[in-house]
């Protein structure tokens, strides 16, 4: 009986979800460059495997994700004045967006002045969590996605489900970047001879 309840609970959530993605299909405009981005830089990185995460890329990510934010912020506050003056303080999405801004500032403090470790960089700034969290702003900032467990649970399932795909794929890949390295390896043995 559990089960069917927490089933149903998760479904409600990707409903919820897919609804956000078909209200307004003007949306598109907008998430369409960030999921185009985010799927060429997971074969980017599966196709070239032997080429590092660097900080440039972290500022980057970290860049795009602040502007994507602040745009967010700015719609979901001024798209509507009355609800600027009643309900906006009250609503969880502007705390959200602003934490989204704030992390995004910190990934490019981070990334600016290496203060971090490459590995941790890679996690905190790499494209997973970046563009899934530009894609978040984006519907909360339209206001077109509330905050609730259910929604909640079933974007963590999605983020999991999504970061596995990417995965088998990267693992896929690597033929370009392969060739390219046997093509300069062959090229540093002929400038040493």
């Amino acid at each position: 009986m559990a089960y069917h309840i927490i089933l149903e609970y998760i479904t409600a959530g990707f409903r919820q979800l897919g609804t956000a993605f078909t209200t307004d299909i003007g949306i598109w405009w907008l998430l369409t460059p960030i999921f185009l981005l985010w799927i060429v830089m997971e074969i980017y990185a599966g196709e070239y495997k032997q080429e590092r995460f660097g900080f440039s890329s972290a500022l980057a990510n970290g860049f795009s994700l602040f502007w994507i934010s602040l745009t967010s912020f700015r719609v979901f506050l001024f798209i509507d004045k009355t609800y600027l003056n009643k309900e906006a303080y009250s609503d969880p999405r502007l705390y959200i967006l602003a934490l989204f801004v704030l992390y995004a500032l910190f990934i490019m403090y981070a990334a600016f002045t290496h203060t971090m470790r490459t590995s941790l960089t890679k996690i905190i700034a790499g494209p997973a969590l970046i563009y899934s969290f530009s894609v978040l702003s984006v519907l909360w900032g339209q206001r077109l996605l509330v905050v609730n467990t259910s929604i909640l649970s079933a974007l963590v399932i999605s983020f999991i489900i999504i970061v596995f795909i990417f995965f088998i794929i990267r693992r896929q890949l690597g033929v370009r970047g392969d060739v390219e390295h046997i093509l300069e390896l062959g090229k540093d043995d002929h400038a040493q001879e």
